[in-house]
């Protein structure tokens, strides 16, 4: 079976939608399936690129060189136009029995499918890891009820009622486009399978051991944990606000890991309110990752309320991977508050409580017997419910019944 992943990021990129897609493209290829990728070239990298690789067995196709600053909106907006046209040309050329795989980064992608689907009858599977432009209205970006709001959902009907299966990590968020698509048949076609993690390569790790905490001195203190994307989905002010309240106990230290749309302003606002007990780091290399994710004590989760049920932390099973406690800055009714509830690995306070999560740090602390217990529980429910090798196997099963469909339709058309 041929499949064809299309999406912006890819190896050797190290955000976390790359990491996971280049991990799933590989696992599939270990399962017999003809895997390639069209990506883009990767905005910055340690060594020449080429415009075709090989990386573990899976061939990488790279469209254009330019790319503009993508923490500056018209450099993204760019950037996504056109990696869009060119993947379009790109993709033309793609046989007829290749499924197209295609992730909604850029957001608009997934109606590339649609479009070649129309022209050729190419067969595609779209991969929703936030749902837009309802994202963008709900933190305030677009009007709710203008011209681009109205056409863009349009195209993303279109491009997800068209699609032969739909994959969400969330059942929120599946709700959520069931009331977007309005298709009695997309229920049976969207497919819930959760992000996951590697869990061989990110494995709990007493502090003791660990390179990267005693170089940044987190051995002696409490330290809780934020690392990954510092997106404007995630609650990260709350965080700051409940270190202010916590200045005055010197063995409880914040520390911020990776990078984003809000970074920026975190750092202002940290330095504005002269607080010494949080330090913030770049985004890892890959090979520092397993030690700087098991680095804290407290792994934080965040996600604004009106983000619920449009997009789900992907560091949610890293942290569960790394066997950190876990402390949830979401929303009720989202995955990561329902599953915290079900297993006891963590605890979760609703965004807008700084002082409540102050209090849940500083109980968590005083009571180190609480911590090593949602640290065992949390690498258990990893193993149980997110592991890499769960996530390929549901994957193979996906595109198996997305062939069996095609098959069935030719046969009925013969």
């Amino acid at each position: 079976m041929k499949i064809k992943f299309v999406h912006q990021y890819f190896h050797p990129e190290i955000v976390g939608a790359a990491v996971r897609l280049t991990e799933l493209a590989v696992g599939l290829k270990e399962k017999s399936f003809d895997i390639s990728v069209l990506t883009s070239f990767p905005k910055s990298s340690d060594k020449k690129i080429a415009s075709n690789e090989i990386y573990n067995g899976v061939l990488i196709e790279r469209t254009s060189k330019i790319w503009f600053d993508k923490k500056n909106r018209f450099g993204r907006i760019f950037n996504a136009i056109n990696f869009f046209l060119v993947s379009f040309f790109k993709v033309w050329n793609t046989s007829k029995d290749t499924i197209l795989f295609i992730g909604s980064d850029p957001p608009f992608l997934p109606f590339l499918g649609w479009l070649i689907n129309k022209i050729r009858g190419q067969t595609y599977v779209v991969l929703v890891f936030d749902i837009y432009p309802e994202l963008a209205v709900q933190l305030g970006y677009l009007k709710p009820n203008s011209w681009f709001v109205r056409f863009w959902n349009w195209l993303d009907r279109l491009s997800l009622s068209s699609a032969k299966a739909i994959v969400v990590p969330g059942k929120y968020m599946k709700g959520n486009l069931l009331k977007k698509i309005k298709d009695e048949g997309a229920h049976s076609k969207i497919w819930v399978i959760p992000t996951w993690e590697n869990g061989d390569l990110v494995q709990p790790l007493d502090k003791k051991q660990n390179w990267f905490a005693k170089q940044y001195d987190l051995l002696t203190r409490t330290i809780v944990l934020y690392s990954g994307n510092m997106g404007l989905a995630h609650e990260l002010v709350n965080l700051i606000e409940a270190a202010e309240f916590l200045k005055e106990h010197d063995d409880i230290f914040f520390l911020f890991i990776g990078d984003g749309g809000q970074k920026k302003q975190l750092v202002s606002l940290a330095e504005e309110k002269k607080l010494t007990n949080i330090r913030f780091l770049p985004y890892q290399p890959s090979q520092t990752m397993p030690y700087s994710c098991t680095s804290g004590d407290i792994s934080v989760i965040t996600l604004k309320p009106e983000a619920k049920g449009l997009c789900i932390p992907t560091k949610f099973q890293t942290a569960l991977a790394s066997g950190q406690a876990i402390l949830a800055i979401v929303p009720k009714e989202s995955e990561i508050a329902d599953l915290l509830d079900e297993e006891d690995c963590g605890i979760f306070v609703e965004p807008g409580s700084p002082e409540k999560i102050a209090q849940s740090i500083l109980m968590l602390h005083q009571n180190p017997a609480l911590i090593s217990t949602f640290r065992h529980k949390a690498r258990k429910v990893f193993e149980r419910k997110f592991t890499k090798k769960q996530a390929v196997e549901s994957y193979a099963e996906l595109f198996r019944t997305v062939l069996n469909r095609n098959a069935e339709i030719a046969y009925h058309l013969l």
